[in-house]
């Protein structure tokens, strides 16, 4: 019989990445941009990319690649404190609202609606 022993997600992560050498790197290189986007540091951000460009062939060189496109994005995310997100919920509850009053008579109305549930 098989004895099922409980890991921790860490032990997991090092028998999975001890099995294969280019998923432990991979694996390595998204810790570090996690952590570089976790304390907000571009500069850290950059050097992680520019120094591991070269290094994959797999998918994960498209991401590479994505980042280097947005570079100048992902650079003003991270120094800047500014977030479009309360704009996107506002936005997701007015298409919410719009789906549901579906055949609203009066635009007035529907209007009154949204600014009644935008004040909540």
């Amino acid at each position: 019989m098989f004895e099922y022993k409980y890991l921790s997600e860490e032990d997991t992560v090092k028998i999975l990445t001890s099995c294969d050498k280019e998923l432990e790197e991979t694996y390595e290189l998204y810790q570090s941009f996690l952590i570089a986007i976790k304390e907000k540091k571009f500069k850290k951000f950059k050097e992680t990319l520019e120094n591991n460009y070269h290094k994959f062939k797999n998918l994960i060189k498209r991401s590479i690649r994505t980042f280097k496109k947005y570079l100048e994005y992902i650079e003003n995310s991270l120094n800047y404190e500014y977030s479009n997100g309360r704009l996107e919920g506002i936005n997701r509850k007015i298409k919410v609202l719009k789906y549901i009053s579906y055949g609203y008579g009066s635009f007035v109305n529907f209007r009154k609606r949204i600014l009644i549930c935008a004040i909540i």
